[in-house]
């Protein structure tokens, strides 16, 4: 199945996000980018990046499970500090990033499989389109899917990196599942059932194109 070729590992995914410099969302002088977020899923087993900006030059701390990591922002106020390998783990916890007097604190973060879900139509084509929408949708109100998550991100054109965008990771429930992308829902929720581990799909697709 083509789509299924689009589907590629969280470390690629990375890569890819990390150089087209995806938008940040301010909060004061500090700010994430906007794949960072509360319900945000990261990546079992390989150094974690966290990223965003800061006031140039000031010293930006990082604290997730029992970590504590410090980097500094550089002289445009673009800073990345990486997290050592986590293992995978449902527990929903806090990941604070603070720098001088601003603080940012994201919640209910899971450590489990990242993947990128990239594609056209057949990659869009979302869960409320499929036939067994009705069925998905009543598991996932139960809350077993939970440990699902998916960040869909907006079309969007530029010709440069932009201020901003409305991405969020939404949680797997009644309500979200419609406007998820159908084959990577049922890829995620396969790897789930087979890896016991939390499963994060970045959404990111746009029919034609």
């Amino acid at each position: 199945m083509t789509t299924v070729s689009h589907i590629c590992r969280s470390r690629v995914a990375t890569s890819i996000i990390l150089s087209l410099s995806l938008s940040t969302v301010a909060i004061a002088d500090l700010s994430l980018s906007p794949v960072l977020s509360d319900h945000a899923v990261l990546q079992r087993d390989m150094p974690a990046p966290i990223w965003g900006r800061a006031t140039p030059g000031s010293v930006v701390e990082v604290r997730f499970a029992d970590q504590k990591v410090a980097g500094k922002a550089d002289s445009s106020g673009a800073w990345s500090i990486e997290l050592a390998p986590l293992a995978a783990s449902s527990a929903p916890r806090d990941l604070v990033i603070t720098a001088g007097d601003d603080r940012i604190t994201l919640h209910d973060v899971l450590v489990g499989e990242v993947w990128l879900c990239g594609g056209q139509s057949n990659m869009e084509w979302s869960m409320g389109a499929t036939r067994d929408f009705d069925t998905a949708r009543a598991e996932a109100a139960t809350g077993k899917r939970s440990n699902i998550r998916a960040l869909k991100m907006p079309h969007t054109q530029a010709e440069q990196p932009i201020g901003r965008n409305e991405a969020r990771w939404r949680v797997t429930d009644g309500e979200s599942i419609g406007a998820i992308t159908g084959v990577g829902y049922h890829f995620a929720t396969t790897l789930s059932d087979m890896l016991d581990v939390p499963v994060g799909i970045l959404d990111i697709n746009w029919g034609g194109t």
